[in-house]
């Protein structure tokens, strides 16, 4: 078994937000979309000697708006190059699931603050909103 090089670094979260929706529901004829309907955007960075993820969730409900915006940031003590392949396997086998949970966390505390309909997001499944990765969309090491 051969040591991963990349060692969890930092997880952070950006933006935390929830807000309720004057205190009454929204008509069918506002809310356009189903309850809990998730729009996930995804950030990668990478370094010689970092990969980071960066997370964004807006949710909606009919009750409340959500916003989750989080990063897990992962450091090598030496310089290393990744394909985008095995990048994109890494993002959704490796870091996702590691952000994923803080992600769930926050949006279900955020919601319970302000008193809306309780939220909780399911166990997270990579092929819902994979990570794709191109070889133009990496930013390039400086």
């Amino acid at each position: 078994m051969r040591p991963d090089p990349l060692r969890l670094d930092d997880i952070r979260q950006y933006e935390v937000s929830a807000r309720a929706h004057s205190g009454f529901p929204l008509s069918s004829r506002e809310f356009a979309g189903e309850a809990n309907e998730q729009e996930w955007k995804f950030y990668v960075h990478s370094t010689e000697t970092t990969v980071a993820l960066r997370a964004r969730l807006a949710m909606e409900t009919p009750d409340a708006s959500y916003v989750v915006d989080a990063v897990v940031r992962y450091r090598s003590a030496t310089p290393f190059t990744a394909e985008p392949s095995v990048l994109q396997d890494f993002l959704n086998g490796e870091a996702m699931p590691t952000l994923y949970p803080f992600i769930r966390e926050a949006l279900h505390e955020a919601g319970r603050k302000i008193r809306a309909e309780a939220i909780l997001l399911g166990t997270y499944d990579p092929r819902a909103s994979p990570i794709i990765v191109g070889a133009d969309e990496l930013d390039p090491a400086p």
